[in-house]
């Protein structure tokens, strides 16, 4: 009966707060927030090609079209930004605000003439958007539809002009693809200039072809009058007698005196088997070699650029170099053990040697000859590069002094190595990282390599020149 009582108490309190709830007079919100649907931007209908009117070649130094159509079904679009680099090198960086739902890409872009640049190279567009609420897309042009871009035709005879106006003529060098020399007197000169490829009638830069100056301490292409002269090197404690010009590297070297290395006239070194000579040596100097015999076989190439019966030109940084002839070899090694990061680097290890015939892998975990060793070059900002003798077992590590210590090893974790499998990362077989550069699964073999290792692009390349077996 009691159990009765309670279920009706129950049901009668539950009627009464029903209809209290029910009856309450309670004012209705009617402006709540639509909550926005989550999507990204889609970049569709990507074209890159030449301009209107122009060959379907594209030429470095001229402008493409790049259109595109960027769409947002749901949300407001916000901002575009579009990239384009040739290889590692960024030469396109442009960020935009936009609004609506649609937005039509349709821009002229110039491809700058840069240093260092091959013809057939592609030119990689990425195209990034974001909308309102924070949703964004990367488009990156497929490898195989990306364009290739061509380096301009430069004429056998280009000119320097320096700000008074004056001119001088430079011509390409015999054999030479790349190299100009100025044939003329500069006494009186100046080493501040512009190098243009042609002059107008007034005989000034024609800039609708490719002229170099300096921006930011940086020979590059550039584009008006406005944009600043080169400053050649000039100590005032030798005589200059002219400039040379790289096109593909877009560099400049004074000219020097030639220097003479006898080899009557060096001495003993401190180095068993080897005789030395002490010089002091320029970017672009002649380095004139007498009585070596046929220095083709002898000098080494990283260094020294073979121009004709005993004569080269010298391409690293300036500085005092000893100049080391390794008696049992004929081979001529150079080297400054004070030199180290950032002027150059250092690679000890195993299965590396001289770049000469006889090819023999003598570097061997040891800093006591120039044989135990390789000394690379600076050939950057932070790229530091060396001609080898590679064997099918080698392993070495980068240094950036001299000497034990100061390994390099952040590569091994976080470089790229080019080309693929051809280097691998050695461990001591228990899958720890000891930091040493081994052969790839698709290494070719003994042969002739360029080492080059570059900090800022985080690479290590090892181009393949000759194989000698």
């Amino acid at each position: 009966m009691k159990t009765h009582e309670i279920y009706r108490a129950v049901l009668s309190l539950t009627t009464i707060l029903v209809t209290v709830c029910c009856s309450d007079n309670i004012e209705k919100y009617y402006d709540w927030p639509e909550w926005p649907t989550p999507s990204s931007p889609t970049v569709q209908d990507v074209t890159i090609g030449p301009l209107a009117g122009s060959s379907g070649e594209i030429t470095a130094g001229q402008d493409i079209k790049i259109k595109a159509t960027v769409t947002d079904l749901h949300n407001e679009l916000e901002t575009i930004g579009i990239s384009a680099s040739i290889g590692n090198r960024q030469i396109v960086n442009r960020t935009f605000e936009t609004d609506g739902y649609e937005h039509l890409i349709d821009i002229d872009v110039k491809i700058p003439f840069i240093a260092n640049m091959d013809s057939g190279e592609k030119i990689n567009v990425n195209i990034a958007a974001t909308n309102d609420i924070g949703g964004e897309s990367v488009y990156a042009i497929p490898e195989d539809q990306q364009p290739v871009v061509m380096r301009p035709a430069i004429p056998s005879t280009i000119y320097m002009v320096n700000p008074a106006g004056e001119n001088i003529s430079m011509q390409l060098e015999p054999g030479e693809e790349y190299l100009y020399k100025s044939n003329q007197d500069i006494s009186s000169f100046g080493n501040e200039f512009k190098i243009a490829s042609a002059l107008t009638e007034e005989g000034k830069p024609d800039y609708s072809l490719p002229v170099w100056g300096q921006t930011d301490g940086t020979i590059q292409t550039i584009y008006s009058e406005n944009d600043g002269y080169i400053i050649a090197e000039n100590t005032g404690d030798d005589e200059i007698g002219g400039y040379t010009f790289d096109t593909y590297s877009f560099s400049v070297a004074s000219l020097y005196p030639a220097v003479t290395i006898n080899a009557s006239s060096m001495v003993q070194s401190s180095y068993p088997g080897y005789k030395v000579a002490k010089e002091y040596l320029r970017f672009g100097n002649d380095v004139i070699f007498e009585g070596f015999g046929d220095i083709r076989t002898s000098i080494n190439p990283t260094f020294f650029t073979y121009r004709s019966d005993n004569r080269t030109t010298f391409t690293g940084i300036n500085g005092e170099y000893d100049i080391l002839l390794q008696e049992s070899t004929g081979h001529i090694y150079i080297e400054n053990r004070n030199m180290r990061h950032p002027d150059a680097m250092w690679i000890c290890g195993t299965g590396l040697g001289f770049p000469q015939m006889p090819y023999v892998a003598s570097i061997a975990w040891l800093w006591n000859t120039p044989s135990d060793y390789i000394f690379l070059k600076k050939a950057g900002n932070q790229a530091y590069t060396a001609i080898v003798y590679a064997n099918s077992s080698y392993g070495f590590k980068f240094f950036k002094k001299s000497n034990w210590g100061e390994e390099d090893e952040e590569w091994s974790s976080d470089y790229t190595l080019l080309p693929e499998g051809y280097m691998a990362v050695g461990d001591n077989g228990f899958g720890v990282i000891t930091g040493d550069c081994i052969p790839g699964d698709k290494f070719p073999g003994p042969g002739i390599y360029e080492l080059t290792i570059d900090i800022d692009a985080k690479t290590i390349t090892m181009e393949l020149i000759e194989k000698t077996e």
